[in-house]
């Protein structure tokens, strides 16, 4: 899936289905994220403080993508679960056939305007995956795509914040998937 769906769609399944406008968008970007989250390892804060992320995408020229090795913690986990989505959504998604994703994203977003979309009064707000404004900065303080051997200082926003939260989820998302689900159903891969 590409941001048109992983943000656009999702939003609107999470407001349709009750949440709040600020939830939603939460969920929203959370869902996108998991296409934006390309760099792995230990975030080092200056006052010695680590934190271990995960990566659950690829950089667009991203060699170890040949590598199943390196694709099996990322691609199986995160990118091939099922997902049901309802009438006016197919019918949006058969219908949005751009080969640019954020011109699929724009037309997703024009439908919810157009009140394509039962039960959806707002527009979908913007998104924001890198540099200044992103979870990573406000949490952070990093602007660069990876940490550029930089050393933010640690704080309790950076506890609260959502980029936190996010890896923290993909931490367990990625445990239960590869280490209960598919084994349940006789599938190794870690």
């Amino acid at each position: 899936m590409n941001i048109d769906f992983h943000y656009g769609v999702v939003y609107i399944v999470a407001r349709l289905g009750g949440l709040p406008c600020e939830e939603a968008l939460t969920v929203a970007h959370a869902c996108q994220y998991v296409d934006g989250a390309t760099t792995p390892g230990i975030l080092r804060f200056a006052g010695g403080e680590t934190f271990e992320r995960f990566a659950t995408a690829h950089k667009l020229f991203d060699y170890s993508n040949a590598e199943n090795d390196q694709n099996r913690l990322v691609w199986t986990p995160f990118h091939f679960l099922p997902a049901d989505v309802k009438e006016a959504l197919r019918d949006l998604m058969r219908t949005n056939t751009s080969i640019d994703e954020l011109q699929r994203l724009d037309s997703v977003c024009a439908a919810v305007r157009a009140g394509a979309i039962p039960g959806l009064k707002e527009s979908i707000p913007g998104y924001i995956a890198k540099g200044p404004g992103s979870w990573k900065c406000e949490a952070t303080g990093l602007v660069s795509d990876d940490d550029a051997g930089e050393r933010p200082p640690w704080s309790m926003a950076f506890e609260r914040s959502d980029y936190r939260r996010f890896h923290d989820a993909v931490k367990e998302h990625r445990f239960v998937v590869t280490q209960e689900i598919l084994p349940a159903y006789g599938l190794r891969i870690a």
